[in-house]
């Protein structure tokens, strides 16, 4: 059996790699006719939040106290960073009113409760618009959900043979739901809530294969995986790209085969630590860029600056606020004696 609390550095990798795809996304999208399923980089995150909680806390939560000190240690890892981002925001729309009126329906989108849903994380499950004020931080929301629910869903991953076998189901009901509900491209509100369940299950389920020494052939399974992206670059056939996310992240964690080499580059590990300042700054640099940059020079040079100022804020934010802010929570009351931490 594979040690349950080894570092994988690959995997810290691949949570880069979907976060720059996340980024490019609405980086490309400021240039007009540009497309990329970037989206389903976030489905990615799913799968990974999945596999890695397992992996921190599986046989760790078996008390009243483990959930809450386990909920203690997200609200740390994710809360800080999302609060001062958030603030940003609410100082742009304020202080620079233009910024506001470049948005449709700007009385909405920055209105109180939409900051109230964002405030507590909520946005995601009851406001009309989940990607109002910081839109990235829709996923937070759905993350949150998964958070609160997470003692049941690594219960059910425990059960049942081949995990592995699973977690493909797990992906390929999601996307029979989403075709089901009327939607086949993902989305955010109700359908992000079927994507963050499923996916997060679905990583439960590749930790438990990876802990029972399930493998596959390196070769093959790329090769399928990058034939899946390849597809999902279709209109109209995009979240079949998500079938490929369990066989990456299972050969991510064992260090196997051309990605997983690639994940685990001192790069690809810099750019994955840092993944949750960028996934929240980007947003807010591309918008600011847009509004001031964008015109005044030509559009290569508009996406080379602005990719630059996104990682300088990104490894600023990690050193000097995400991860002093973590560890301030951390030290907080009731957070004594934690679980083992997550990157």
């Amino acid at each position: 059996m594979t040690s349950a609390r080894r570092y994988l550095p690959a995997l810290d990798g691949l949570r880069g790699l979907a976060a720059i795809w996340v980024f490019a996304l609405h980086l490309l999208d400021t240039g007009g006719h540009h497309w990329t399923p970037g989206y389903l980089g976030v489905d990615l995150f799913f799968v990974l939040s999945g596999f890695v909680l397992s992996h921190a806390y599986a046989g760790g939560l078996r008390t009243v106290p483990d959930y809450r000190r386990f909920l203690h240690a997200r609200v740390a890892r994710i809360y800080p960073l999302h609060l001062v981002t958030l603030l940003t925001m609410a100082g742009l729309v304020v202080l620079w009113p233009a910024f506001a009126g470049t948005y449709p329906d700007p009385a909405r989108r920055f209105g109180w409760d939409a900051f109230l849903a964002q405030l507590l994380l909520v946005q995601n499950w009851v406001h009309f618009l989940p990607t109002s004020w910081n839109a990235p931080a829709w996923s937070l929301s759905a993350e949150w959900a998964a958070y609160l629910a997470f003692p049941a869903v690594l219960f059910a991953a425990s059960r049942g043979r081949r995990p592995f076998a699973l977690a493909m189901g797990c992906m390929a009901t999601m996307l029979l739901v989403l075709v089901a509900a009327g939607a086949p491209g993902g989305g955010t509100g109700a359908p992000a809530m079927v994507r963050v369940a499923f996916g997060s299950l679905a990583g439960c389920l590749v930790h438990r294969a990876y802990v029972t020494g399930v493998t596959l052939p390196p070769l093959a399974t790329t090769l399928a995986a990058a034939t899946l992206l390849g597809i999902a670059h279709i209109p109209g056939l995009a979240m079949l790209g998500t079938l490929a996310f369990p066989p990456l992240v299972l050969l991510c964690a064992r260090g196997e085969g051309a990605l997983a080499r690639l994940c685990a580059t001192r790069l690809a590990v810099w750019v994955g630590v840092i993944s949750y300042s960028l996934y929240l700054w980007h947003w807010i640099v591309i918008q600011v860029a847009a509004r001031t940059l964008k015109d005044a020079v030509p559009m290569g040079v508009f996406y080379a600056v602005v990719a630059l100022i996104v990682l300088a804020v990104s490894a600023a934010s990690h050193a000097w606020l995400e991860k002093p802010a973590r560890l301030w929570v951390l030290q907080l009351p009731g957070a004594r004696r934690a679980l083992p931490a997550t990157r």
